[in-house]
């Protein structure tokens, strides 16, 4: 998958496969997952180290990430002025992950700390990103460069948006979308990976790099990230 044209191919294929066989679908899924559960985790440190690789592969084609698609231009912009918090600096920011595709996030800018200095990605995961704001509020009054990210389908978007074309489609039975190449997983994993890219481009007033990228962790609350660049994570 090269974009993410979520809503609208999301859509389009809807209009297609209207009358799929909900109870079809659910029982292949649930085939597959029992499948998967029944596979034996790695025995040993040595052992996830040798099956590390083909696990990574596996998630990301089952992500639709692989091959990943292009990093192209970000082209972040503000939106609004700066709100000066007591610790922190509060900013709107609104980044490309990938052409067309609009990521409208939250960021929190440390007073008082040297720079360049550690930072937290914070993704909501299951639930809106505005209603877990004072844990990003938190991290970067504490000294992290913190990006809080929406669900896909979130912003911009009105009563069920999310379900619709956004994070909770196939909960709510679009599971033809997977068919299509195309799952809101995937989408918000590459929104993730391209928000660290984001904060390492990130720079001060004086030019000088805003955040360590050696130091760099993910806050998750039901989101996965494929991404060696996170030194530490918490779900």
């Amino acid at each position: 998958m090269n974009s993410f044209a979520r809503c609208t191919f999301a859509v389009l294929f809807l209009a297609l496969t209207a009358h799929a066989d909900e109870s079809n679908v659910r029982e292949y899924l649930n085939l597959l997952a029992s499948r998967i559960s029944k596979e034996p985790p790695p025995a040993s440190a040595n052992e996830w180290d040798k099956s590390s690789k083909a696990r990574r592969i596996k998630l990301m084609r089952m992500l639709g990430l692989d091959p990943l698609p292009k990093r192209t231009p970000l082209s972040p912009r503000y939106v609004g002025e700066p709100v000066e918090l007591e610790r922190c600096t509060f900013r709107r920011v609104v980044f490309e992950s990938s052409p067309g595709i609009y990521v409208a996030a939250h960021l929190y800018i440390p007073k008082g700390v040297t720079f360049p200095a550690p930072a937290v990605v914070y993704v909501p995961g299951h639930s809106r990103r505005d209603g877990y704001f004072r844990h990003s509020l938190a991290y970067g009054s504490n000294g992290y460069v913190t990006i809080g990210l929406p669900m896909v389908g979130e912003e911009g978007k009105i009563d069920d948006g999310c379900g619709k074309c956004g994070h909770y489609g196939p909960y709510y039975g679009n599971f033809h979308w997977y068919s299509t190449g195309y799952n809101p997983a995937g989408a918000e994993v590459w929104d993730t990976m391209r928000a660290i890219d984001f904060l390492i481009q990130l720079k001060t007033p004086n030019g000088e790099p805003m955040v360590d990228a050696r130091r760099i962790g993910i806050v998750m609350v039901h989101r996965e990230l494929e991404s060696r660049r996170v030194r530490i994570s918490n779900n």
